[in-house]
């Protein structure tokens, strides 16, 4: 009895081994010839053939083999490889709307690149020179504003138009040399700059449309600079520094009227779009502080958080998008971070002013990366968000509709 269950079970073992070897054999000739049998031919696209039907596309979203695979586009991604002047999210300006797209200028040769939010694409969109350009204003509108060093290293600004049909620069306007500060207007069709003179600084308007310039500040102060957010005016301070005593003011491009908002040691300001809100800092040499204004109610109160005006951007309803440093280095801010002496590694959050509410957004710190955040930019629609690191200049962005 024992024997003949013996032989029964080495038959069956016989026969198992048998089909696992045909099994094995056919597996592997699917693998290299293809669905048609022909040995060396295989899949005309190139692409691997899956023997199993389609399960590798089932378990992992698309075969890394298959040339028609792409991998899933990060939360976080590096934009550019090379440093950047400026840049901008940008909706599409039609009846049907559209997913944004990061307009950028390369600082080495000021050409310009357009990068879609949440595709692969990028594309050239100027192919005009300019060497070593150290900012540059970008904004939604079919021109740029370009600021670099001459021959002579005075500091050159230039004006120029996007020929969509050439790729050229056209109706270009070179303002006059070493410009303290400039920028533009919400509406885009005039600019605000500042120059230097024997007796103090002068501030003009620019009309893009007729060429016009007009004389709108006169300061005995040299050391100014601007922002223009919102149609309520121009916000003017002093340039900051540790220590020493500043005010921020809101200049009437109609009028020339000035009107006093803060002063404090170290100061620097931003305005919200709308003119509602004032946000500033005040630096002394053993504290830093960040506050918030309503400029309807006077009402002010110091930010949940910390961190530098340059790490904040406005949203089109009057919230903020903050880098908040959680390891920085000891020193002197902002004078320190401005040189370029002192680094800070930040997270990102949401502030909301009407509710004083502070939002968790993204932990840049992950993975051991280290995020110095500058010049931060989110689109109207606050699907999406690029800021530049200042450690090496380069351009990242990050979806905002995967982390709120």
């Amino acid at each position: 009895m024992k024997k003949r269950t013996r032989q029964i079970l080495i038959i069956t073992l016989g026969i198992v081994a048998i089909a696992v070897i045909t099994v094995s054999g056919l597996f592997l000739y699917s693998l290299f010839t293809g669905d048609n049998g022909t040995p060396g031919q295989g899949d005309p696209t190139g692409a691997r053939t899956d023997p199993f039907g389609g399960i590798i596309d089932t378990l992992f979203g698309g075969d890394p083999g298959d040339e028609e695979f792409v991998p899933p586009i990060p939360v976080l991604r590096q934009l550019t490889f090379e440093p950047t002047a400026g840049a901008r999210v940008i909706t599409p300006f039609t009846e049907e709307g559209g997913l944004p797209f990061v307009r950028y200028v390369a600082r080495s040769d000021g050409n310009i690149y357009e990068i879609e939010a949440f595709e692969r694409d990028q594309r050239r969109v100027s192919n005009t020179t300019i060497p070593s350009v150290y900012e540059a204003l970008v904004p939604e509108s079919n021109w740029m504003l370009y600021r670099f060093l001459s021959e002579t290293d005075s500091i050159e600004t230039l004006d120029a138009t996007i020929a969509t049909s050439t790729a050229e620069l056209e109706d270009t306007i070179f303002y006059p040399e070493n410009i303290l500060s400039i920028s533009v207007a919400p509406e885009e069709d005039r600019v605000f700059f500042l120059v230097a003179g024997n007796e103090g600084s002068s501030g003009y308007i620019l009309d893009r449309e007729s060429g016009e310039q007009e004389l709108v500040f006169e300061s005995e102060l040299t050391e100014w600079r601007s922002e223009w957010n919102s149609p309520l005016g121009i916000l003017l301070f002093n340039k900051p520094a540790e220590g020493i005593p500043g005010s921020a003011f809101l200049l009437s491009p109609n009028t020339g009227d000035l009107e006093e908002l803060v002063s404090g040691n170290g100061l620097t300001a931003s305005m919200s779009l709308s003119g509602r809100y004032l946000l500033y800092t005040i630096a002394s040499t053993d504290s830093f502080s960040l506050t918030i204004r309503d400029l309807e109610t006077r009402a002010e109160s110091l930010m949940p958080f910390t961190t530098l005006i340059e790490k904040c951007t406005w949203t089109e309803f009057d919230s903020l998008y903050c880098a908040i440093p959680v390891d920085a280095e000891g020193g002197s801010y902002p004078d320190g971070w401005y040189r370029g002496d002192l680094r800070t590694s930040d997270v990102l959050v949401l502030y909301l002013p009407e509710s004083d509410t502070e939002l968790f957004v993204y932990d840049l710190t992950t993975d051991g990366n280290t995020f110095d955040v500058d010049q931060i930019y989110v689109d109207p629609d606050e699907l999406y968000l690029v800021f530049r690191n200042k450690v090496d200049q380069v351009l990242w962005g990050l979806s905002l509709i995967d982390v709120l």
